[in-house]
C-alpha cells in the first residue's frame, strides 16, 4: 500500500459515539460518548500526562524468530468513507496491516501479520496496545471521567469491558472475533 495523500477523517462515528483519530497513524486516540462528553475511555495526555504516544491504541510489538520490533507510525495508509487502513513494517520482510472500519453500530479492527520474505516466519509474541483510562486521581474526577477495565483473556473467547467508574452510562466493549488472547500485561 502506498502512502495516500488523502486526508484522514478526524473521527469515525459508530453507535452513539465516535473514535477520535490520530492524524498521523489513523488510530483512535479517544473514544467519546456524546451523552457523557467528559468521560475518557482511553488514557491521553490531558488525563494522564505520563502516558506516552508509544502506547497509544493500536501500536504494538512483534517477537519472531527473525527478531523483535515495535510499531507506531505507519509506512503507508489510506482511507475511504468509513475505512482507515495502515501498514507498518516493524521488521524487514514483515508487515502488520491494520484495518479499521465502521460496520453499523460497531467499529471493527483487524490486525494481520504478513510475511513477504522467502523464508518462513515464526511469531512467538504479539502485543497490541489498548490503553483504557482505568486510572484513579481524586474520587470525583475518577467517577466522572474514568472507566474500570474488566479484562478476560479466555483464548479464542476474550474481551475487555470499559465500564464508567460511576457505574452510570454506556460501556465500551472490545471483543476478539478471530485469533486468541491468552494473557495481558499492565
Amino acid at each position: 500500500m502506498r502512502s495516500a495523500e488523502t486526508r484522514l477523517p478526524e473521527s469515525l462515528s459508530f453507535g452513539t459515539g465516535r473514535a477520535v483519530l490520530d492524524p498521523v497513524t489513523g488510530a483512535p486516540v479517544q473514544f467519546l460518548d456524546d451523552r457523557a462528553p467528559v468521560r475518557r475511555f482511553l488514557l491521553d495526555q490531558d488525563a494522564a500526562p505520563w502516558h506516552s504516544v508509544e502506547h497509544q491504541w493500536g501500536s504494538g510489538h512483534l517477537v519472531t524468530d527473525r527478531g523483535a520490533a515495535r510499531w507506531l507510525a505507519p509506512s503507508g495508509r489510506r482511507m475511504a468513507e468509513d475505512v482507515v487502513e495502515a501498514v507498518h513494517t516493524p521488521l524487514p520482510g514483515v508487515r502488520v496491516e491494520v484495518r479499521r472500519c465502521v460496520d453499523g453500530a460497531v467499529l471493527r479492527e483487524r490486525y494481520t501479520v504478513v510475511n513477504s520474505a522467502d523464508e518462513s516466519l515464526a511469531v512467538t509474541g504479539l502485543g497490541i496496545q489498548t490503553p483504557f483510562a482505568d486510572w484513579y486521581r481524586d474520587a470525583r474526577t475518577s467517577l466522572e471521567e474514568a472507566v474500570h477495565a474488566h479484562v478476560f483473556t479466555g483464548g479464542t473467547w476474550a474481551w475487555v469491558l470499559a465500564q464508567p467508574m460511576s457505574g452510570e452510562g454506556r460501556c465500551l466493549g472490545l471483543i476478539v472475533r478471530e485469533g486468541a488472547v491468552r494473557a495481558y500485561s499492565v
